[in-house]
């Protein structure tokens, strides 16, 4: 039976690691997609085409081919096949699952946890042996849990490990190249029970931190290191780097240079490189400290190398007089420039630092200038960030000539009785007000308004939650559509609320009736400032940790004419159309993302008032006020902010908190348009649902059962509809029927998986795209599939006490948390289609109208009232 080679060895280096599996360079199943921003030593996760077996097996082999043992105890086939393999002492974790978003594709997770086996790390006294795998370990004991962690900490600082950021109840530490969590809680479901886990994981590098930062953030998958120092002491940070890297083979290439930011760069044998940069904050030194490979330094170098060629072929002829510059010049002054880039590739530098860089003497100033804006050039493209040609808004035609097109005029929009600060802002284009009511009478007062005025709901838009104090209702009419957003509604505040859409006539506006219209663009207020790059920071929601890696932001003028700015924050990366969207309109992060269902931040910060929303394991927070911290440092050129709580704050009977950096190069918003969309259209790659690149205004809600996304696209619908029929059929979707008439053409199709529907309309000149797909194999896995011609709710309970949901007349008992986590828990009910009342003892019965075939689920959540939603 083979076993782990135990024989004691220091902890890995990552370059130890690399000789013996480098994940980086590991095959890949063809037609793979790669999930992050680049590879790692030690992780790699990506979506293939299944199946589950075939996938398990490819990764089985290459492993085996490199002189990897398989390990006993592995789950070899089924479903999720999981497996262990080691060579000389190291543990390498496989796993596959078919729960990808994508159509017959696989997810395949590969983990090196390094050559430290957890089960050998100390621990206190007395514990016991709750479970023990190759990468981690737990243990349980009866001893206060407090004390129990000081042990813990105690002993691992004692055994060598360095202590590396952690959160409340959990503590990263680093030995070499090998990270180690170490988790210390109560189980609230065992009173007296205190548990402890040990797992590990191998880096991509070896980056020290000064042993008085109280909470450095490391990100593997850009080897940067990020933290926050008190005090500006870039002279003291400097010393530690060098003492620290010297032991690891590191020399600096310089004294610290510049004034702010100060920067040293350090070099080993092999080529790589090491950069250290300090800025001074608020009374901080923020420090970043990034590894780049020779490989990585060599392919900047390539990049600025053929910036400065072009430089010199298209700078006007020297004179007689002038002289000419040695070719080592120039590329020592690339090497210069190379050595202050960051991210493998993207330019931490704006257009001041480039104006800074220290040319040679006897470089023409013509040149000098071809060369500064050519690299210039070049981190604004390895950014993303190329300017995009401008757009000019359409011209406005008098209002007095314009027919009445439905839409409701600015001015005979209502508001509640009471409602103060109110305005109609032709040059938002809102109507804003503030209001003692609940959300949810607000939204009841709008719903009778639009239907007297032949408006109809859009149910799957309407979200509305009194404890929260927030909510969202959609109004259609035809292709015309209106939004009513309230925010902030919290006990003892007046809501503010917003109305919006396409659907209201201010002065000035053109005719929108007729689909033959040209387009027109939107007047919206623009953003004054937008960027775009990489940010650092942390989610912490339970016991979990969701990493903030890719940043946008918008300076807005807000309805004072103060400026508003919007912080968008994801872990995963934005659309392509994404910096176009923001400069003109406020979007939402779904918008910018057109992922399902990200964990992801929104931060919106206005005068002295700060409010967020996160979206994170399935919860919706909204807060805001003395709760959130922010400190924002800006120029016309860049913005540097730091968003953050001072102390956890439990929300759905969970602690959470975040902290998030961003530093990020400002352009004008007016300087970004998008490029209207026509025939030959593209699949955008980056989203998990089937769409065109160019959408906009894009969305995506559902369950595992059912996803709907909805965007709008400039382009014609026949256009879209061939897009649509080309790229379906490609994936094996088999056309049903099809409605081709020129108002709403729509198309139904089955597949392996279910049925998809597809319906095109038009709204503000726009195609607008409805994209529907029920996994109908998985929904009669999971019996939530209601039988031919009945309906079905799924029921289950938020609260920790037992419950009792009344549906129509009948009372259905729910135990504490049944089904309020797990779906496979909640109680199943079959009923006809139609409308049906449902109620929680203490609060406001609810309606639904639930059509023959579909599924919704309703959770009863704390502080009374319930949660609808369809999931199939």
């Amino acid at each position: 039976m083979v076993a782990i080679d135990d024989t004691p060895r220091p902890p890995a280096s990552a370059a130890e690691a690399a000789e013996r599996l480098d994940l980086r360079t590991f095959p890949l199943i063809e037609g793979a997609k790669i999930s992050g921003d680049r590879r790692q030593i030690g992780q790699l996760i990506y979506e293939a085409p299944g199946p589950v077996q075939a996938a398990f097996d490819f990764q089985r082999a290459a492993l085996e081919e490199r002189g990897w043992q398989l390990l006993p105890d592995a789950r070899l086939d089924g479903d999720d096949p999981m497996a262990n393999f080691t060579s000389h002492g190291f543990v390498v974790n496989v796993s596959v699952s078919g729960f990808s978003q994508l159509p017959n594709h696989v997810i395949i997770s590969i983990h090196n946890h390094g050559n430290v086996l957890p089960g050998t790390l100390p621990v206190p006294a007395g514990v016991e042996v709750l479970y023990a795998m190759p990468g981690n370990v737990s243990y349980v004991t009866t001893d206060d849990t407090e004390q129990t962690a000081d042990a813990v900490w105690d002993l691992l600082l004692r055994d060598g490990w360095q202590p590396y950021g952690g959160g409340q109840d959990f503590r990263w530490f680093k030995k070499n190249a090998i990270l180690l969590t170490a988790n210390v809680m109560a189980h609230p479901a065992q009173p007296g029970k205190t548990f402890i886990t040990y797992a590990t994981e191998q880096l991509s590098a070896d980056i020290p931190v000064p042993p008085d930062v109280a909470d450095p953030r490391y990100t593997d998958s850009m080897k940067r290191l990020h933290f926050d120092h008190v005090g500006e002491v870039p002279d003291v940070i400097a010393a530690f780097y060098n003492g620290e890297l010297a032991n690891q083979g590191w020399q600096p290439t310089s004294e610290p240079v510049g004034d702010d930011p100060i920067s040293v760069v350090y070099r080993n044998d092999a080529g790589d490189m090491m950069t250290l940069d300090m800025k001074l904050f608020n009374n901080l030194t923020r420090v970043d400290v990034e590894h780049f490979t020779a490989a990585e330094v060599a392919a900047m170098e390539a990049k600025l190398a053929e910036a400065a060629t072009l430089a010199q072929q298209e700078s006007p002829e020297q004179s007689e007089n002038d002289s000419t510059v040695p070719p080592d010049q120039i590329a020592e002054t690339i090497s210069k420039f190379a050595a202050q880039l960051g991210d493998g590739g993207i330019p931490d530098l704006n257009l001041q630092d480039v104006e800074k860089l220290d040319l040679p003497d006897n470089l023409p100033d013509e040149l000098a200038n071809e060369l500064r804006s050519a690299l210039s050039d070049v981190a604004n493209q390895l950014k993303g960030n190329a300017p995009v040609a401008t757009e000019s808004p359409a011209e406005s035609q008098d209002t007095a000539d314009a027919p009445d097109d439905g839409r409701l005029l600015a001015e005979k929009v209502a508001v509640p009785d009471g409602a103060t600060d109110i305005e109609r802002d032709p040059d938002s284009e809102m109507v804003i007000f503030r209001s003692d009511l609940k959300a949810s009478e607000i939204a009841d007062f709008f719903r009778k308004k639009m239907t007297v005025a032949g408006w109809g709901e859009i149910a799957d838009e309407t979200f509305v939650d009194d404890e929260l104090g927030f909510g969202g209702v959609g109004f259609e009419k035809g292709d015309l559509y209106i939004n009513l957003s309230i925010q902030n509604g919290k006990p003892n505040s007046k809501s503010r609320v917003l109305v919006m859409g396409d659907g209201i006539r201010w002065p000035g506006d053109e005719d929108l009736a007729s689909d033959d219209s040209e387009a027109m663009e939107e007047e919206t207020v623009p953003a004054q400032f937008v960027g775009q790059g990489a940010c650092e920071g942390t989610i912490d929601y339970g016991d979990e940790k969701f990493e903030m890696k890719h940043a946008l932001v918008a300076i807005r003028p807000g309805y004072d004419e103060k400026p508003v700015t919007h912080l968008y924050l994801c872990g995963q990366p934005f659309t392509e159309s994404a910096l176009s969207v923001i400069a003109r309109e406020d979007a939402s992060t779904f918008d910018l993302l057109g992922s399902d269902f990200p964990n992801c931040l929104e931060v919106t910060i206005e005068d002295s008032y700060t409010s967020v929303f996160a979206y994170v394991d399935g919860a919706s927070i909204n807060y805001g006020g003395d709760e959130v911290k922010s400190n924002i440092k800006k120029t016309d050129q860049r913005i540097e902010a730091r968003v953050h709580t001072d102390k956890p704050h439990d929300v759905f009977d969970k602690p959470f908190r975040f902290d998030v950096t961003i530093d990020l190069e400002l352009k004008p918003g007016t300087a970004v348009a998008s490029e209207p969309m026509t025939a030959g259209l593209a699949v955008d790659d980056g989203q998990s649902m089937l769409v065109p690149r160019g959408t906009s205004e894009m969305s995506m809600s559902g369950s595992p059962y059912k996803k709907t996304l909805r965007a709008l696209i400039e382009a014609e619908q026949a256009d879209v509809m061939a897009f649509y029929r080309d790229e379906l059929e490609k994936r094996g979707w088999h056309e049903d029927a099809s409605n081709d008439d020129g108002a709403s053409p729509s198309l139904s199709c089955s597949g392996d998986e279910g049925k998809l529907t597809l319906e095109l309309g038009r709204r503000r000149g726009q195609t607008m795209i409805t994209l529907t797909v029920r996994n109908e194999t998985l929904a009669r896995e999971h019996k939530v599939v209601p039988p031919n011609g009945k309906a079905m709710l799924m029921l289950g309970n938020a609260t920790e006490a037992e419950i009792e949901i009344t549906i129509d007349d009948k009372a259905h008992r729910l135990a504490a948390e049944q089904g309020g986590r797990d779906p496979s828990d909640a109680l199943k009910v079959q009923i006809e289609p139609g409308k049906h009342t449902i109620k929680v003892a203490g609060s406001d019965a609810e309606n639904v109208d639930v059509p023959a075939g579909a599924t919704w689920g309703v959770i009863a959540i704390p502080g009374g009232g319930v949660f609808t939603d369809q999931v199939y």
